[in-house]
């Protein structure tokens, strides 16, 4: 029998209607090859509430900008051709909202 494989995912969160405070939370996630760092996180959210924008195929390229393992990158471009482990925080020259959701202003 073929054992599913996984990846962890750890995401920077952020919450200012509660406390403020800021964590770090991690996720496991199933893997399948050429899956994006942005179809980790949606699978995240399909059970946990988790905040990022994205727009693929909307004309705003670029909304899914995110700090991915210590460096700026489109989610929608973050390939995973083998089982990685992410670190996905926000993009750290803009203001944080909630989660990965960053202040759009001054594109």
């Amino acid at each position: 029998m073929d054992e599913k494989q996984t990846i962890r995912v750890t995401v920077a969160r952020h919450d200012p209607d509660g406390d403020g405070g800021k964590w770090e939370e991690s996720f496991e996630v199933p893997f399948s090859k050429g899956m994006t760092a942005l179809m980790a996180l949606q699978e995240i959210r399909k059970g946990h509430p988790i905040s990022f924008r994205y727009s693929c195929a909307c004309g705003l390229c670029d909304i899914c900008l995110m700090r991915i393992n210590g460096k700026p990158r489109l989610a929608c471009k973050v390939i995973l051709d083998e089982p990685t482990d992410l670190h996905i925080e926000p993009i750290t020259n803009k203001s944080v909202w909630r989660d990965l959701v960053t202040d759009l202003g001054a594109r």
